[in-house]
């Protein structure tokens, strides 16, 4: 097992490096060797660049590409050539590291990129998240400009921003709007004086950035600034509107209804609607294709229906996630999307990357609305932090649970009365609306004793041939894998056997990030994210969710099948030094656990998922390790969990085998447990 590779701190001192590899430039081998050295070596000073990710996937694909003596083309030129400095940042759309499946499975070829001005920054993909409470969330290259927070006067339903995304506007139910750094405000329903007939449910800005408009559920359209008036849904009878989307160009709209019918005013185009086809759920956003030649319906089940030259990609309906679906948005070249959830969980497919989310953070209120695009990511000094003087790690395997934290809510007023003034290009009439809000129900209390103050003991493959635990314990937690992903651990079913004797037996699941071409060739395609095109957080996200799927498919042939599984996040695998990737396998792991009905936790140190997953918080239960004796597992349990999560087990510094303790208010032991 690898340990953690060191960064390099600049692409001036891989340069160097190249400069002197004692081979000839016409074979891949020696250059894909060398980097692969490079990069082994001990951590340099100097702050860490994010186009490490995308040299370390060179160096893979040269490795791989040298089994002969294949002529090197111009691929190292372009990207990092000392005239035009700069390296492909992975997700960018011009700069992005692309991998793709080779006939021969175990290497990766990859395209040219585009070498990026170091005077300016690439542009990156990126999504804003925003929440009924006007609370906005920046993810991918986008910065804060602010949020309208404490400032709205019913609940944010809407989020649109100018086409650089250095700016954007919210929009409440009531029609005000709010705006924020280069949006410029062009007026809101409250200060036309008329009042609405119903709650807003969208807003939509003109492609200049000096106009928008405001979608009523009723059809209403009102417009701002330069947006166009072409029509609305009052006007041919619709009923029951969920939102707007602006054709290309800004000189026309469609509106899409609740029971997935489409309504095309301009020069919008009608390609299709849902009605009729099945829908489980509401539909609640029609997104367009860059064209305009198509466009998606999306449901509050997270179900996708693709029309025109819109590609499906998949979707989530069917699968259990928590809350409901609250939004789309398609990916800068319209060949993915994401979905957000109520509760701030992101999923991602074809070409969109993951880029992080709030999801098991305490959000004050619902998600409700999610844009996209691409924005220059502002640069920010890093500076160097000298590592602990000691770490501890420990060679167990087993990770924790505990409860989901209950998302609060904001309750708007039980009605909202605003006025607008009517213009020759609207019709309005004089109403007062009820705005209805989800307000997410706790669970019902268990009725099953909490675990807490439980001990226990997790094994794996390297007791396999040797002794188990023996004596009294109350659970025991067997890793599946043989150390890392797609190696499985040849004595599991005997494991299992032991473990379910104590009454209690559960399994974690070993994570790291690919570190060959095979591993990365095998992160190409999954059922989630079928085509990556080369895009490494794509690939990123499939290894951790195929690694999972393969780690549950040979459990399950070895009789194995628990309600909970632990992925196990440690430095002792492979990862890069690029925490927003490294936390790209971890969301695709999670939500491999997941799909197969089961419920994910997280096994660390702080210090390791830090160094691992920088700020990444899924929220998910924890399993902390490190403790000294007994006596230190209470303050473990109250000050050691880190991702966002609480901590449901503590488990103690080793001996022959890992001892672990549940905390006190971890839930029932059905929970994490295959039980008897």
């Amino acid at each position: 097992m690898t340990g953690h590779a060191g960064p390099l701190d600049d692409l001036g001192a891989l340069r160097s490096h190249l400069g002197h590899v004692p081979c000839s430039s016409t074979c891949y081998r020696c250059l894909g060797a060398s980097l692969v050295d490079l990069f082994s070596a001990e951590r340099r000073t100097g702050a860490f660049r994010r186009a490490v990710a995308g040299v370390a996937v060179l160096a893979f694909g040269l490795a791989a590409a040298g089994a002969g003596t294949t002529p090197l083309p111009g691929l190292v030129e372009s990207a990092l050539a000392a005239s035009a400095p700069g390296v492909a940042l992975p997700g960018a759309p011009h700069a992005r590291s692309d991998l793709s499946p080779a006939t021969d499975r175990s290497a990766v070829a990859l395209r040219p990129t585009r070498a990026v001005d170091r005077q300016e920054p690439a542009r990156e993909p990126g999504y804003r998240l925003v929440a009924a409470d006007g609370g906005v969330f920046n993810h991918g290259g986008y910065g804060d400009h602010g949020s309208a927070t404490g400032l709205a006067g019913a609940p944010v339903v809407g989020i649109a921003q100018t086409a650089d995304g250095a700016g954007y506007w919210l929009a409440g139910a009531d029609g005000g709007v709010f705006a924020f750094g280069s949006a410029s405000f062009l007026g809101s329903m409250p200060e036309t004086g008329v009042r609405l007939r119903a709650p807003i449910v969208g807003i939509s800005a003109s492609p200049d950035g000096r106009g928008y408009w405001l979608t009523a559920s009723d059809g209403g359209v009102f417009t701002f600034g330069t947006a166009a008036y072409h029509g609305s849904g009052v006007e041919v009878g619709a009923r029951s509107i969920a939102g707007m989307a602006v054709a290309p160009g800004g000189q026309g709209y469609w509106l899409v209804g609740t029971d997935g019918g489409v309504f095309s005013f301009g020069s919008a185009g009608f390609h299709g609607s849902a009605v009729g086809m099945g829908a489980k759920a509401p539909m609640l956003e029609l997104v367009p294709t860059a064209s305009g030649l198509g466009y998606w319906l999306v449901g509050t089940d997270g179900g996708v229906f693709a029309f025109g030259d819109a590609p499906f990609h998949g979707s989530i309906s069917g699968q259990r996630i928590n809350g409901q679906i609250a939004g789309m948005a398609v990916s800068p070249g319209s060949n993915g999307y994401w979905l957000v959830a109520t509760d701030g969980g992101v999923f991602s497919f074809g070409d969109a990357p993951y880029l992080g989310s709030p999801s098991g953070t305490r959000l004050n209120a619902p998600v409700t609305a999610i844009v996209a695009g691409t924005a220059r990511r502002p640069a920010v000094a890093q500076v160097d932090q000298p590592a602990p003087r000691r770490t501890v790690l420990t060679p167990g395997r087993s990770m924790p649970a505990t409860t989901r934290p209950v998302v609060p809510t904001t309750t708007p007023p039980t009605s909202t009365s605003t006025t607008s003034s009517t213009t020759s290009s609207t019709t309005t009439t004089t109403t007062t609306t009820t705005v209805p809000v989800a307000v997410p129900v706790a669970a019902a209390p268990v009725a099953e004793p909490d675990i807490g103050g439980r001990f226990g003991w997790d094994i794996s493959y390297p007791q396999c041939g040797g002794p188990f635990p023996t004596g009294k314990f109350e659970y025991g937690i067997v890793g599946v894998n043989g150390g890392r992903p797609y190696r499985h651990n040849p004595c599991l079913a005997e494991q299992w056997r032991w473990a379910t004797r104590s009454g209690a037996a559960g399994v974690y699941v070993n994570v790291s990030f690919p570190r060959s071409p095979a591993e990365l060739s095998a992160g190409s395609t999954s059922e989630r994210q079928p085509r990556c095109n080369g895009e490494l957080a794509c690939i990123a996200y499939n290894w951790g969710y195929n690694g999972v799927v393969d780690a549950m498919t040979y459990a399950r042939s070895q009789g194995v099948d628990p309600p909970f599984v632990w992925l196990d996040v440690e430095v002792l695998n492979y990862w890069t030094a690029d925490t927003t990737i490294n936390a790209v396998v971890i969301r695709g792991a999670i939500d491999g656990v997941r799909a197969h009905g089961k419920e994910p936790g997280l096994y660390s140190t702080p210090l390791q998922w830090g160094r691992i997953a920088g700020s990444e918080a899924p929220g998910l239960p924890v399993w902390s390790a490190g403790a000294d004796g007994l006596g230190n597992v209470g303050r473990y349990c109250l000050q050691r969990g880190f991702g966002g999560g609480p901590v449901a087990f503590v488990q103690l510094l080793p001996g022959q085998f890992d001892p672990n303790v549940a905390c006190h208010g971890a839930g029932p032991s059905s929970r994490y447990f295959s039980t008897k």
